[in-house]
Protein backbone atom coordinates (compact mmCIF):
# COMPACT_ATOMS: atom_id res chain seq x y z
CA UNK A 1 0.00 0.00 0.00
CA UNK A 2 2.56 2.61 0.58
CA UNK A 3 3.75 2.59 -3.34
CA UNK A 4 -0.12 3.51 -3.93
CA UNK A 5 -0.25 6.18 -1.16
CA UNK A 6 2.91 7.39 -3.02
CA UNK A 7 1.45 7.37 -6.28
CA UNK A 8 -1.40 9.30 -5.25
CA UNK A 9 0.44 11.72 -3.59
CA UNK A 10 2.54 12.55 -6.87
CA UNK A 11 -0.10 12.91 -8.84
CA UNK A 12 -1.73 15.30 -6.47
CA UNK A 13 1.02 17.45 -6.78
CA UNK A 14 1.32 16.73 -9.99
CA UNK A 15 -2.23 17.85 -10.58
CA UNK A 16 -2.11 20.64 -8.08
CA UNK A 17 1.07 22.00 -10.30
CA UNK A 18 -1.13 21.63 -13.22
CA UNK A 19 -3.91 23.58 -12.27
CA UNK A 20 -1.77 26.57 -10.51
CA UNK A 21 0.27 27.15 -14.11
CA UNK A 22 -2.84 26.79 -16.14
CA UNK A 23 -4.85 29.33 -13.90
CA UNK A 24 -1.86 31.92 -13.63
CA UNK A 25 -1.45 31.36 -17.40
CA UNK A 26 -3.55 34.36 -19.37
CA UNK A 27 -5.86 32.89 -22.15
CA UNK A 28 -8.09 34.41 -24.51
CA UNK A 29 -11.00 33.21 -26.70
CA UNK A 30 -10.26 34.75 -30.43
CA UNK A 31 -12.16 33.89 -33.22
CA UNK A 32 -10.27 33.50 -36.77
CA UNK A 33 -11.16 35.64 -39.63
CA UNK A 34 -12.76 35.04 -43.32
CA UNK A 35 -8.82 34.12 -44.34
CA UNK A 36 -7.85 32.64 -41.33
CA UNK A 37 -6.65 36.13 -39.71
CA UNK A 38 -6.00 35.74 -35.41
CA UNK A 39 -6.05 39.08 -33.38
CA UNK A 40 -3.30 38.54 -30.86
CA UNK A 41 -5.31 40.08 -27.69
CA UNK A 42 -3.85 43.86 -26.84
CA UNK A 43 -3.19 42.90 -23.41
CA UNK A 44 -0.62 40.27 -24.79
CA UNK A 45 1.23 42.42 -27.04
CA UNK A 46 1.17 45.10 -24.53
CA UNK A 47 3.05 42.05 -22.37
CA UNK A 48 5.54 40.76 -25.18
CA UNK A 49 6.29 43.83 -27.00
CA UNK A 50 4.82 42.89 -30.12
CA UNK A 51 4.01 45.25 -32.92
CA UNK A 52 3.42 45.49 -36.73
CA UNK A 53 7.28 45.43 -37.37
CA UNK A 54 7.90 41.83 -34.94
CA UNK A 55 8.27 38.38 -36.71
CA UNK A 56 6.53 35.48 -34.74
CA UNK A 57 7.52 31.52 -35.03
CA UNK A 58 3.89 29.35 -36.37
CA UNK A 59 3.94 26.28 -34.60
CA UNK A 60 1.83 23.41 -35.17
CA UNK A 61 1.40 21.64 -31.99
CA UNK A 62 -1.03 18.34 -31.35
CA UNK A 63 -4.22 20.59 -30.24
CA UNK A 64 -3.48 23.72 -31.86
CA UNK A 65 -1.02 26.12 -33.38
CA UNK A 66 1.83 28.29 -30.59
CA UNK A 67 3.26 31.57 -31.68
CA UNK A 68 6.86 32.35 -30.35
CA UNK A 69 8.32 36.31 -30.90
CA UNK A 70 11.27 35.78 -32.44
CA UNK A 71 14.18 38.49 -31.17
CA UNK A 72 16.48 40.12 -33.47
CA UNK A 73 19.16 42.63 -34.06
CA UNK A 74 17.25 44.92 -36.50
CA UNK A 75 20.62 46.56 -38.60
CA UNK A 76 20.75 49.48 -41.15
CA UNK A 77 22.11 47.89 -44.06
CA UNK A 78 25.75 49.36 -44.55
CA UNK A 79 26.48 51.34 -47.80
CA UNK A 80 29.85 51.06 -49.22
CA UNK A 81 31.44 53.77 -51.64
CA UNK A 82 32.10 52.78 -55.74
CA UNK A 83 36.02 53.24 -54.06
CA UNK A 84 35.66 51.03 -51.62
CA UNK A 85 33.88 48.49 -54.10
CA UNK A 86 36.94 49.09 -56.35
CA UNK A 87 39.53 48.22 -53.75
CA UNK A 88 37.94 45.09 -52.87
CA UNK A 89 37.04 44.18 -56.48
CA UNK A 90 40.93 44.46 -56.91
CA UNK A 91 41.98 42.42 -54.14
CA UNK A 92 39.66 39.68 -55.29
CA UNK A 93 41.77 38.67 -58.50
CA UNK A 94 43.57 35.47 -58.96
CA UNK A 95 47.30 35.62 -59.86
CA UNK A 96 48.76 34.26 -62.85
CA UNK A 97 49.67 30.75 -61.78
CA UNK A 98 46.58 29.68 -59.64
CA UNK A 99 44.81 31.40 -62.73
CA UNK A 100 46.10 29.05 -65.15
CA UNK A 101 45.80 25.74 -62.75
CA UNK A 102 41.81 26.77 -62.48
CA UNK A 103 41.53 27.04 -66.25
CA UNK A 104 43.00 23.49 -66.50
CA UNK A 105 40.77 21.81 -63.89
CA UNK A 106 37.74 23.50 -65.16
CA UNK A 107 38.36 21.79 -69.10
Amino acid sequence: MKGFKMYTKSRKILLFYFLTIKLMTPTKIVRPQAKGMITIPVEFREKLAIDENSLLEASMMDNGVMFTKINYNKQEPEVYSDKQIKKWLKKDTLDLKTAKKLKILLK
